[in-house]
C-alpha cells in the first residue's frame, strides 16, 4: 500500500467521525473519538513524537525520570521547586496537548492502579490502587456466564496483585483483601481457596526451569456458550482428546 492510500484512510478513520447529539449531527473535528481503535496508538504516536522533541529541555529543568503509559507520565524531578516550572514549559509546546500535575503526599503518590510509596532507605515500594469511586462490584457468581470467565476473573485479579504489590507481606494483605471482595460477589469459598491454590502452585513452578515439549501441539476449538451443558460438553470433548490424542494441548 503507498503511503499517500495509508494517509488518506488513516485521516477518514480519525476525522469522518459523525454523531448525533440533541437530534442534531455533529463531526468531531478535533481529538479521536471514543472507542476509536485507532485512540491509543494515535495517542502513543503522538506523545512519543511531543517527548522526542522536548525531552533535552525537560532535561535541562531538572526531569530525572519520565515514564508514560499512553498519555498518563510518571515523572521525578530532582527538585520539588521545579516541577511548577516543568509544568509551565509542557504547556507552552502544543495548542491541544495540556497537561495537569499530581504531587506526592507523605511519600507516595497514586499511579493508574498503583500506589508508589517512597522509602527512607530511596527505594520504592509498589502496593495496588483503587480509586474512591470503587465500589467492589464485578461479575457476579450467579449470573449467567461461563464458569470459566468467572474463574478467569479470581486469576486475573491475583496476577494483577501479584505483579503490582512489592513485597511478600502486602501481596498477603492483598490476597485478604481480594477473598473479602469475592465473597461479597457471591463466590463460593472452596473455589475461592482452589483457584489460589492453583495460583500459587502455578507461580512456584514458574520459578523453577521447565523443558518445553517441543511436540506438544496446541489446538483450540471455539463453542458457544448457552447454558451449563456447554461446560459438560466441553469437558468431555477435553477428556476424548486427551486419550486419543496425547499429544495434542486442547484448549
Amino acid at each position: 500500500m503507498k503511503f499517500e492510500v495509508f494517509e488518506k484512510l488513516f485521516r477518514k478513520c480519525l476525522q469522518e467521525s459523525v454523531f448525533t447529539f440533541n437530534n442534531k449531527l455533529y463531526k468531531q473535528i478535533d481529538g479521536v473519538s471514543m472507542g476509536n481503535k485507532l485512540g491509543p496508538i494515535t495517542a502513543d504516536i503522538l506523545m512519543n513524537d511531543f517527548e522526542s522533541k522536548h525531552m533535552k529541555k525537560l532535561i535541562e529543568l531538572g526531569v530525572k525520570y519520565w515514564f508514560r503509559f499512553v498519555d498518563d507520565t510518571f515523572v521525578i524531578i530532582k527538585d520539588i521547586n521545579q516541577a511548577d516550572k516543568v509544568l509551565d514549559y509542557l504547556n507552552k509546546q502544543h495548542n491541544t496537548i495540556k497537561f495537569t500535575m499530581e504531587k506526592e503526599s507523605k511519600n507516595q503518590i497514586n499511579f493508574l492502579d498503583i500506589t508508589i510509596k517512597r522509602k527512607f532507605d530511596l527505594k520504592l515500594e509498589t502496593l495496588t490502587y483503587r480509586k474512591p469511586t470503587f465500589t467492589g462490584v464485578m461479575l457476579n457468581w450467579n449470573s449467567l456466564t461461563s464458569i470459566k470467565y468467572k474463574t478467569g476473573l479470581i486469576r486475573c485479579l491475583l496476577d494483577r496483585s501479584y505483579k503490582i504489590c512489592s513485597s511478600e507481606k502486602q501481596k498477603e494483605i492483598e490476597m485478604a483483601q481480594l477473598r473479602i471482595l469475592l465473597l461479597k460477589n457471591n463466590y463460593p469459598n472452596q473455589v475461592i481457596e482452589r483457584e489460589f491454590n492453583k495460583f500459587k502452585e502455578l507461580k512456584s513452578k514458574l520459578n523453577v526451569d521447565k523443558i518445553i515439549d517441543n511436540e506438544i501441539k496446541l489446538k483450540y476449538l471455539s463453542l458457544p456458550y448457552l447454558n451449563d451443558k456447554s461446560e459438560l460438553i466441553s469437558v468431555k470433548i477435553k477428556k476424548l482428546v486427551k486419550q486419543y490424542y496425547p499429544k495434542v494441548n486442547f484448549g
